[in-house]
């Protein structure tokens, strides 16, 4: 079956996300930072994941490529992050930062925060955001909640986040199998 995982990791969230999914649905998961672009023209589902940091996907410009390199595979996206869920948010951000439509099947899951991990960048982008929400004069619950999630380090992943898209995922292996079967038989 040709189908993968493919995912943008920079602390270990999302990647642990990837591996569950691998592991509950027998696909496998690729970082795409690290193992490059594999051939993916010829996968028919792409399940990609990568964390949200400062309102902004990680790795879009390699994400893209990703998806450029196969339109017609079905796409899978699932997001991490600390922030709460937001859908109409998470949907404008696919639309920017990887140029989708609104066609996407969109999952969000918490992520966490290991500030021992984040690259030197990523800690000053963190202090600056934090300053900007500190300063805020109308804060909301979204905001008072980022504060409290990025004061310290957090791991707010949970295997059962998985389970819908998981549940997508064995859907499309079904369908797959009994169209190949079909097939074969024609």
């Amino acid at each position: 079956m040709k189908a993968k995982i493919f995912y943008v990791s920079e602390t270990g969230f999302t990647r642990r996300y990837a591996q569950w999914i691998a592991e509950e649905t027998g696909l496998e998961a690729v970082d795409s930072w690290r193992e490059g672009d594999p051939a993916i023209q010829d996968c028919a589902m792409l399940v990609i994941g990568s964390p949200v940091y400062g309102g902004e996907i990680c790795g879009k410009n390699r994400l893209k490529k990703l998806l450029r390199a196969n339109k017609n595979a079905k796409k899978l996206i699932f997001l991490t992050g600390l922030a709460p869920e937001n859908p109409q948010r998470l949907r404008e951000l696919c639309r920017h930062d990887l140029g989708m439509g609104e066609d996407i099947s969109l999952w969000y899951f918490p992520g966490g925060l290991d500030k021992e991990k984040l690259a030197p960048s990523r800690r000053t982008e963190l202090f600056l955001y934090r300053v900007m929400m500190k300063r805020t004069r109308d804060r909301t619950d979204t905001i008072a909640q980022l504060l409290r999630r990025t004061e310290n380090s957090c791991d707010l992943t949970d295997r059962e986040y998985i389970r819908t898209l998981t549940d997508a995922v064995r859907e499309w292996q079904r369908a797959y199998a009994a169209q190949e079967e079909k097939a074969l038989r024609d």
